[in-house]
């Protein structure tokens, strides 16, 4: 994969554009899961209390601590920012990619392990939970350092690498919970199963581990002793990983292919080349003798079976469980890539793959000018004269690595890639999060409130009035509660047409403030939101009021 000096320039601009892309996604709100994982953090921030989590003044134990200790720490650095929040997890994100071409590298190829990395960096799920932070992303980060330092000891069998493999599986547990060691189990037992290194399988040097896992975990484990007793251990330890594959936690999904479809759109632009790269896998084990002694390692084919399998069957399925197989499945991708560009035997693979990559691009700049043009039309002239650069770019790609297969196959998709989330993360989530009534009804009482006024939070679902609003919300579940707080106090609150109805009925005279926000769950998304010609009917409604318990006339805004 020699490359010329204008070719290294181009990767070099490739490169900066992608790390510029990241960054710009480190600004967008967040909603749903994310925004309560900074409510959490902002506890932290604010409290001093690392230890025992909270959210809307109630113990929080859901997620383990590592996400929110990072994201408090950050706070304390920069402040209180979106910036700020999601920045540790990209870091993470970053020594999760290395980690990958590390991994890739001890059994590969430094052109499959560089393959690899520049697939599992333009995945676009690594793209979108960079962005819309969940903790999988920091698990991802984690079990794949504690793979590479696995597969580095099983090599060397150097005592640090031992140390560094459990501490990153600690780190990935108490980031989502157990689930953080069995992914990097999986992947050492399923690479000796397959070797038939049964010595260092059953070897007892493993137990030297466990006090490693100790340390890092004593603090979480006391956190939720302090806040649960046994039960916050037993959630710890099975309720949240365990419940959620049996159903007794959250969740009824009986989808077995769940996970084969959503493939298709959280790995683009690479989910065909994946299936492709199975296939012929599969195919090609069917005609050997001994088809275990065919690959250099199983890490990434075994943990990919078993977790698959493992998620496939669980009641509860999301798209972001997936996220730890992403980067196993871009070496398994890149490996195959190489292959077929390489060998002259595979003259067909190849030709399959570079029909689909033109299917692919295509379809990627379709949707890119879709969402410009027509979805959230924009009149920015700088954001249009960008994406013609890039698409200038693209075109150049073809023609600029036309001698060198394998580039010439994964060069186009890459800037395809990069092109495509600069518009999402730079014109479509700021334009979501205009819909977003809670989020839009904070920043307003922001501007509009005393630094002592209070606010509320009546009978919303939502977690971002625990977040945005500059003063926490405190959570009224009734209307008894909420009749408790304006008979006597008054204040600012963030509520539903069903919540302003009953307080507008019951505090008319003392209704100072009223403004209507329009709001779409992001996480339900549709066409009908979507397109601009009926997306009025896909919209909920959120009210910020004022209500004065001393005001004796009404000054109704925005009716």
């Amino acid at each position: 994969m020699d490359a010329k000096p204008i070719n290294k320039i181009f990767l070099f601009l490739l490169v900066f554009a992608g790390v510029a892309v990241y960054i710009a996604g480190l600004f967008p709100e967040v909603s749903i899961d994310a925004g309560k994982y900074a409510a959490v953090s902002r506890h932290i921030y604010e409290s001093g209390d690392w230890l025992h989590l909270k959210i809307h003044g109630d113990p929080y134990m859901q997620k383990p601590h590592l996400l929110f200790w990072l994201s408090a720490a950050s706070f304390h650095l920069f402040g209180m920012s979106m910036f700020a929040f999601k920045f540790p997890t990209l870091l993470f994100s970053v020594l999760g990619v290395y980690s990958t071409y590390r991994l890739a590298k001890n059994y590969y190829s430094p052109k499959v392990a560089f393959l690899a990395m520049i697939i599992y960096a333009t995945s676009q799920m690594l793209f979108l939970y960079s962005n819309d932070l969940h903790t999988d992303a920091l698990l991802t980060a984690n079990v794949m350092f504690s793979i590479w330092q696995f597969s580095a000891f099983l090599k060397s069998g150097k005592l640090l690498n031992f140390i560094l493999a459990f501490t990153g599986a600690g780190l990935a547990m108490i980031t989502k919970g157990p689930i953080g060691l069995a992914i990097p189990a999986f992947a050492v037992g399923s690479h000796l199963i397959a070797t038939r290194n049964w010595r260092q399988l059953l070897s007892p040097v493993w137990l030297a581990g466990i006090p490693i896992l100790g340390v890092i975990l004593f603090p979480v484990l006391k956190g939720n002793y302090d806040a649960f007793g046994w039960e916050g251990i037993e959630f710890f330890f099975w309720t949240n990983n365990a419940g959620r594959i049996t159903g007794d936690y959250v969740g009824s999904n009986v989808d077995y292919f769940f996970y084969l479809h959503t493939m298709l759109y959280i790995f683009l632009p690479w989910s065909l080349f994946a299936l492709g790269a199975l296939w012929w896998q599969t195919r090609y084990l069917k005609f050997r003798k001994y088809p275990l002694k065919v690959r250099p390692e199983y890490y990434t084919y075994g943990t990919l079976i078993i977790y698959t399998v493992i998620l496939s069957i669980a009641r509860q399925k999301a798209p972001h469980y997936f996220f730890p197989m992403i980067p196993l499945l871009s070496v398994i991708v890149a490996d195959f890539v190489n292959k077929v560009s390489t060998d002259p035997a595979l003259k067909k693979w190849h030709r399959f793959l570079l029909a689909t990559r033109t299917l692919i691009v295509v379809l990627m700049w379709v949707l890119l000018l879709l969402i410009m043009a027509f979805i959230f039309p924009s009149n920015n002239l700088f954001l249009w004269m960008v994406t013609a650069l890039c698409f200038g770019f693209f075109i150049f790609s073809f023609r600029l690595f036309h001698g060198v297969p394998v580039l010439n196959l994964v060069i186009p998709m890459v800037v395809a890639a990069i092109s495509l989330n600069m518009m999402i993360n730079t014109h479509f989530f700021p334009e979501i999060y205009k819909y977003q009534g809670v989020i839009q009804a904070s920043y307003r009482y922001n501007n509009l409130a005393e630094d002592n006024d209070r606010i509320y939070s009546f009978l919303t679902t939502q977690f971002e009035d625990y977040y945005y609003p500059k003063r926490v919300a405190e959570k009224l579940d009734s209307q008894v509660e909420a009749d408790s707080v304006f008979n006597q106090l008054g204040g600012w609150v963030i509520t539903t047409r069903e919540g302003r109805d009953f307080l507008k009925e019951r505090y008319r005279r003392n209704l100072v403030y009223e403004e209507l926000f329009l709001h779409k769950k992001i996480s339900k998304m549709n066409w009908k939101f979507l397109n601009p010609n009926t997306r009025h009917m896909a919209l909920k409604e959120i009210f910020l009021l004022k209500i004065d318990s001393n005001s004796e006339i009404s000054q109704i805004v925005g009716d």
